[in-house]
């Protein structure tokens, strides 16, 4: 699956009817989030059929960000069937990308 742009419409939605949902919460003016993006889409193919990677922009949908909380972007947040796990800074790189996985999806069908 494909990294999933998510929007004010389809994102309860969304997170609630998967396993595993990872979602990128960014901003298309923040120079972080764009560095951030390219090891985003580099992990979501490692964890293709396994994990849902998914973006939302909080500057397009506020009320989103508003509802989580999350400032400054930034920020993956970790659902396990619809449950907010962790919000969390991004990562340096893949290791500690996949560690992160690892401490917020502990079921074996996700390990790499």
């Amino acid at each position: 699956m494909k990294t999933v742009e998510l929007t004010e419409i389809n994102f309860h939605h969304f997170v609630s009817n998967r396993q595993f949902v990872i979602v990128d919460i960014y901003t298309v003016a923040c120079p972080p989030c764009k560095f951030f993006a390219t090891l985003f889409e580099e992990v979501a193919g490692m964890y293709e059929n396994k994990i849902c990677f998914s973006k939302l922009d909080a500057g397009m949908f506020l009320s989103i960000a508003m509802e989580l909380r999350v400032t400054p972007v930034p920020k993956l947040i970790f659902y396990v069937k619809g449950r907010l796990i962790s919000i969390n800074n991004v990562p340096a790189g893949i290791k500690a990308f996949k560690d992160l996985i690892e401490i917020n999806f502990s079921d074996p069908g996700v390990k790499h």
